[in-house]
């Protein structure tokens, strides 16, 4: 059995400190490394890797956008995978089916 999740409707993650709710859209993964980006390397897209032997090429790993919901402020957050816990995703609208009231709790 496979779990397909779509990765445009993940709506909150968990991590080790807790539920952090995603900004709609922002959800990503892809391969993750620390590197260091100044203004010149932000201009020419190129950067420096900062600790080559730190994290394995090739970890997988993620990324997303939260918003404060104090102060508003955007944030973005990123982790290897195996950090991420669990995930809580809707569905596209016109998969989504009306099956009336719950009766059980």
């Amino acid at each position: 059995m496979t779990f397909e999740v779509d990765i445009a409707y993940v709506e909150a993650v968990l991590l080790a400190d807790g539920w952090h709710h995603v900004s709609p859209g922002t959800f990503v993964l892809d391969f993750y490394r620390f590197v260091t980006i100044n203004d010149e390397q932000a201009v020419e897209g190129t950067f420096d890797v900062v600790y080559p032997d730190a994290v394995e090429p090739g970890v997988h790993g993620f990324a997303f956008v939260e918003q404060d919901s104090i102060t508003g402020d955007l944030r973005s957050v990123a982790g290897p995978m195996p950090s991420l816990l669990a995930l809580r995703h809707g569905s596209r609208p016109e998969e989504r089916e009306y099956e009336g009231p719950m009766t059980t709790y």
